[in-house]
C-alpha cells in the first residue's frame, strides 16, 4: 500500500530530520514506529499525511505519488489523530454536532443528500459500539469528557468510513499511565476488527513490544532496527534502549 523511497527531510536551516529512508507497508500493517524524541518518527507521519513534502525521495500510496492525490480524495483515504484531540475535534461543540460537522462533510464531498436527523437517530447505536457514556450524551459539549473519552470520539467519527491508510502520531502520550493503556487496548481492538492498515508512533518500549505486527525504531533520522530483517520475538528492551536511547 506505501511505499517510501530514500526519502529525506532537511529543514531550511539546514538540520536533517528524515535521512534517505525506505519502507514498504502492506495493507493491513500494524506498523510500530519507535523513536526517542527528535528521532524523526514524527517527521515521517507529517510526510504521510502531506504536512510536509519529503526534500528527497518519494512516497506512494497504491502505486499513486502521494502529492497528486486530490485534497478531497487524501482527506478520505489517510486518517491522523495525535494526542492533540483538539486538532480533530472541537471542544466547544457537543457530541452530537461534532459528528454532524465530520459526517455532513462527506456526505458534501460525496454530493450526496445528508439527511441529518437519520443520522441521528443511527448515532447513539454506533457510538455504542464505542462507549455506552457517548451513545447516552449526544448533547454534551467535548470539554466535559475525560481525555480517554475524547479519544475513543475521534476514533468512532472518523472511522465510520474507513480510511486506507490510519496515522497515530503518539495519540496517547497525554493520558496518564492507566488510561494510556484502556486506550491502546482499545486502539489494536478496532485496528483488528476493521482490519486497518495503521502506523503509530511512540516512544514507549512496552507499547513498541506488545502490539503491532510490525516494529520500525529510529535514531537520528534513520532506521536503526526493522522486524522486516530481524524477529520481533527475538528484540528486548535493552536492545531497544541501546538502539534508540
Amino acid at each position: 500500500m506505501i511505499k517510501a523511497s530514500n526519502i529525506s527531510f532537511t529543514l531550511p536551516s539546514g538540520t536533517t530530520l528524515i535521512n534517505d529512508v525506505s519502507f514498504e507497508i502492506a495493507a493491513h500493517d500494524f506498523v510500530i514506529l519507535l523513536g526517542s524524541n527528535g528521532s524523526g518518527k514524527s517527521t515521517i507521519i507529517k510526510m504521510l499525511n502531506r504536512q510536509y513534502v519529503p526534500t528527497s525521495g518519494k512516497i506512494l500510496l497504491d502505486n499513486q505519488d502521494l502529492g497528486s492525490i486530490s485534497h478531497q480524495q487524501f482527506s478520505e483515504d489517510v486518517i491522523t489523530l495525535t494526542q492533540f484531540v483538539r486538532d480533530s475535534l472541537f471542544f466547544d461543540l457537543t457530541i452530537a454536532e461534532n459528528a454532524i460537522l465530520i459526517e455532513g462533510s462527506y456526505y458534501k464531498n460525496h454530493k450526496q443528500r445528508f439527511n441529518k436527523k437519520q443520522f441521528l437517530d443511527a448515532l447513539k447505536e454506533y457510538l455504542a459500539n464505542f462507549n455506552t457514556k457517548l451513545a447516552t450524551s449526544l448533547n454534551t459539549p467535548l470539554f466535559n469528557l475525560s481525555g480517554g473519552e475524547q479519544q475513543i470520539l475521534a476514533f468512532a467519527l472518523y472511522l465510520r468510513h474507513q480510511p486506507k491508510l490510519l496515522l497515530l502520531d503518539e495519540h496517547t502520550s497525554a493520558l496518564d499511565p492507566k488510561m494510556g493503556q484502556t486506550i491502546m487496548n482499545f486502539t489494536a481492538k478496532i485496528i483488528h476488527e476493521k482490519k486497518l492498515t495503521c502506523i503509530m508512533t511512540t516512544h514507549n518500549l512496552d507499547h513498541a513490544l506488545n502490539y503491532g505486527n510490525r516494529l520500525i525504531a529510529l535514531n537520528n533520522g534513520q532506521i536503526v532496527f526493522s522486524s522486516d530483517t530481524e524477529k520481533k520475538e527475538t528484540i528486548t528492551k535493552e536492545i531497544l534502549l541501546e538502539k534508540c536511547y
